[in-house]
């Protein structure tokens, strides 16, 4: 059912064709652009991938990444900052999450590592190992396996101010971050 939905997957806007924000008649997996509008206009971008083995997804601002069966990443859309240039990491990848324009990812080891856009969430990455994460904006937050939330990049909001909290999961969005507590509670800051 996954591989079917993901088979399924479209992203809308321009530069879906894997460059510069142009449109592309293909993408690096083999998949189709149908193209449609201008740079700088949403158009009508249809991307779907011919691979059918995708394990997870994950979209940011005007890319979007996803791990394959092997571990590996693949990223698409624009890519001026090298968001979607996945670097040499030690596989299999845990996990990979897409922010603003940034990318980072969880590899075998269980360190982070994060590419794009040069500001603070790709220069000031946490050492450590962690088990899940979620970028935001212009920050995101880790978990490492008891479930203690480590966040980084703009604090502009106070979204790398994480609570000592436990958690099982963590989601971060544009100026703010929650955590899902085992108990079912949420705390967010």
């Amino acid at each position: 059912m996954l591989a079917l939905a993901l088979a399924l997957l479209s992203c809308t806007g321009p530069g879906t064709g894997g460059d510069s924000g142009t449109a592309g008649p293909a993408t690096t997996d083999g998949g189709a652009d149908s193209g449609g509008g201008e740079t700088g206009d949403p158009g009508d971008h249809l991307w779907q991938s011919r691979r059918t083995d995708w394990t997870a997804l994950s979209t940011g601002s005007q890319h979007a990444c996803g791990l394959l069966a092997d571990g590996s990443a693949l990223c698409w859309g624009y890519d001026w900052d090298d968001r979607t240039v996945v670097p040499d990491l030690p596989q299999p990848l845990q996990q990979v999450s897409c922010g603003g324009a940034t990318t980072c990812a969880i590899d075998a080891t269980g360190a982070i590592a994060c590419w794009g856009e040069l500001g603070l969430v790709t220069v000031a990455v946490p050492t450590g190992s962690f088990v899940s994460m979620d970028s935001g904006f212009d920050f995101a937050c880790a978990l490492d396996a008891d479930g203690r939330a480590t966040c980084w990049g703009d604090d502009q909001h106070g979204q790398t101010e994480a609570p000592s909290d436990a958690f099982v999961k963590i989601s971060a969005g544009r100026t703010h971050a929650c955590g899902l507590r085992a108990d079912g509670t949420v705390r967010c800051w």
